[in-house]
């Protein structure tokens, strides 16, 4: 319980107050117009393309026909690279997942060797012991 030589010992001690909220308008974003703007993937913007091409005759100018059998054509090269992209970076991420599990067995997934049987499609998983030099 505060006594009364409590509440003398501090009668001058200060309130902390809340900070106040600022009560101007931040101004806009420089680039407002492209935060707006989607970013499509390659794969998106190929589906797209083929949808527009699929419009009946005429409902597109010639200008933008032309534009979309030319994106029809340059698209396909860049899907492929950029699942190729996510692939890899999925492996990768996949990798150090593995290794983080096997590295207290003193294990890697360098240790293990994926083989793909031609004739079947399958993979069989070979055990190498050591620094990746197979045994």
């Amino acid at each position: 319980m505060a006594t009364a030589e409590d509440k003398d010992e501090k009668p001058d001690a200060p309130i902390p107050r809340p900070k106040q909220p600022s009560r101007q308008k931040s101004p806009p974003p420089a680039e407002e117009e492209e935060e707006d703007e989607v970013k499509l993937t390659p794969e998106e913007e190929a589906a797209d393309y083929r949808e527009l091409e699929k419009l009946p005759s005429g409902s597109l100018t010639p200008a933008d026909a032309r534009t979309v059998r030319s994106q029809l054509r340059e698209l396909p090269p860049r899907v492929k690279e950029a699942q190729e992209r996510e692939t890899a970076e999925m492996w990768g991420k996949l990798k150090d997942l593995g290794n983080g599990l096997l590295k207290p067995f003193g294990l890697s997934t360098d240790n293990f060797q994926m083989v793909k049987d031609e004739q079947t499609g399958g993979y069989s998983m070979n055990f190498n012991q050591g620094n990746g030099s197979k045994s």
